[in-house]
C-alpha cells in the first residue's frame, strides 16, 4: 500500500448482488474483481452475506425458525 493512500473497504460482488468477499484496496493500486463481479467501496458492517439491491448494501435476514421447532 503507498504511505499517502489509505486503504478503501471494498465489497466484491456476484452479478446476482451477493457480496461474496470484503477487501481493503489501496486506491492508487490497480484492483479487478474476477469476472462477473464488481467492487464497490462499502460501510463497515457490509461482509459475505449481505447484499446490494438498487444501488444500497442490504444485511441478510434472519434465517426462519426450522421447521417444527415451533
Amino acid at each position: 500500500m503507498s504511505e499517502t493512500s489509505e486503504a478503501v473497504r471494498t465489497a466484491i460482488v456476484a452479478a446476482d448482488g451477493a457480496v461474496v468477499n470484503v477487501t481493503l484496496v489501496d486506491p492508487a493500486a490497480t484492483f479487478a474483481p474476477a469476472p462477473g463481479h464488481v467492487a464497490l467501496p462499502c460501510p463497515d458492517a457490509v461482509a459475505p452475506g449481505w447484499r446490494l439491491e438498487a444501488g444500497a448494501f442490504v444485511p441478510p435476514e434472519d434465517d426462519p425458525e426450522p421447521a417444527g421447532s415451533g
